[in-house]
């Protein structure tokens, strides 16, 4: 099963009109959902399209929803605790992506598998909400990650900047190519159902998971295009002012490339005011492979630094991390990371044209 194939899943799966496949669901059909992020909306999407799933595997993919709920629930409890802590040292955050959703009922918990709890925030309040976090919360900061903090098996990552936002690396906000006025944010943001902190209005907070979708994971996971069809079913969603601040912050092409993906799976019909405003070259092909699960991690991130969505800072990073990866990487699974040497990066060399090239 493709991803293309798994994403009309879903799209049947969110109620949208959906035919039943012309082909019955592989053994590789639980596995893909689950690293997709989507078993619970693929799972109603069989239901919905009467496809007939062995026992074992629709076993497996209840088994990973409830797991994914678990979890979500978890997270949404340490949000309303760290909410509360907040809004007594009156510090302003905003919650955004998938814990929001949650908390905003636009998604059940086991729908949609959150790693995280995201907050945004004015640059100067980061100090303050550190020390919340630490000397009252219990969370410690994460080593090698930048504002990351974790108490057991939650994660909560603290957000100030652009780069923060929609960029992997961190760049000064003067040399970032993404134009986001944090402080605007937070003056139009409304209370979230959260108790102490703000929430985004459904346009921005497209742009901004559409670009973080792009930018950051270059489509890795089907359930974050799932996201997009979340906001823009929302009644209250303005297409045009969603294009507006798209415009103003310089993420025209990454709204209208997760858009352009989520519709192509039938998650959403592209709304008029969008349109297809932009040339797409390499991103087409990208977009192409991709949605079938034709490119491999390597191609897509290659593909995708070629494009011109990507500033170029962002651009060599990426490719020196695909020519030279972390030793985490390479490493098989199980393996220590102490074991991969030189003889590893030999080989991932060797093969990086064949995967490249042959496909």
């Amino acid at each position: 099963m493709t991803r293309a194939e798994l994403g009309r899943l879903a799209a049947a799966g969110l109620g949208r009109p959906a035919e039943r496949p012309a082909v019955r669901p592989t053994p590789d059909l639980v596995p893909l959902a689950a690293r997709e992020g989507v078993s619970a909306l693929a799972l109603a999407g069989a239901r919905r399209l009467k496809l007939d799933l062995p026992p074992k595997d629709e076993a497996a993919m209840r088994r990973d929803a409830q797991a994914a709920a678990a979890r979500n629930l978890a997270l949404l409890a340490a949000a309303r605790e760290i909410g509360e802590a907040f809004a007594a040292q009156n510090i302003d955050a905003i919650l955004f992506r998938g814990v929001a959703l949650i908390a905003e009922e636009r998604v059940a918990p086991e729908e949609r598998p959150c790693g995280d709890v995201d907050l945004l925030m004015r640059p100067a309040e980061l100090s303050r909400a550190e020390r919340v976090l630490c000397d009252e919360l219990g969370f410690k900061p994460v080593c090698g990650t930048d504002r990351t903090f974790a108490r057991g098996a939650v994660h909560v990552d603290l957000h100030a900047k652009s780069s923060d936002l929609v960029l992997p690396i961190d760049l000064a906000e003067s040399r970032s190519p993404v134009r986001l006025d944090v402080d605007a944010l937070l003056s139009r943001a409304h209370p979230s159902p959260v108790k102490g902190f703000l929430a985004l209005d459904p346009e921005p907070h497209l742009v901004l998971l559409a670009a973080h979708a792009y930018l950051v994971h270059v489509l890795e996971r089907l359930a974050m295009l799932v996201d997009l069809a979340r906001l823009v079913s929302d009644p209250r969603f303005d297409a045009r002012r969603a294009m507006e601040f798209a415009t103003v912050a310089g993420l025209t092409r990454p709204i209208l490339f997760g858009l352009r993906a989520a519709s192509q799976l039938g998650l959403l019909d592209m709304p008029p005011a969008f349109g297809d405003a932009v040339a797409w070259g390499l991103e087409a092909r990208l977009l192409e492979r991709a949605l079938a699960g034709r490119a491999g991690r390597d191609e897509r991130y290659l593909l995708a630094v070629a494009s011109r969505s990507f500033p170029l800072g962002y651009r060599l990073r990426v490719a020196l991390k695909t020519l030279v990866p972390s030793r985490r990487a390479l490493r098989r699974e199980g393996e220590p990371v102490d074991r991969v040497g030189p003889s590893r990066y030999l080989l991932h060399w060797l093969r990086l044209p064949g995967r490249l090239l042959l496909r």
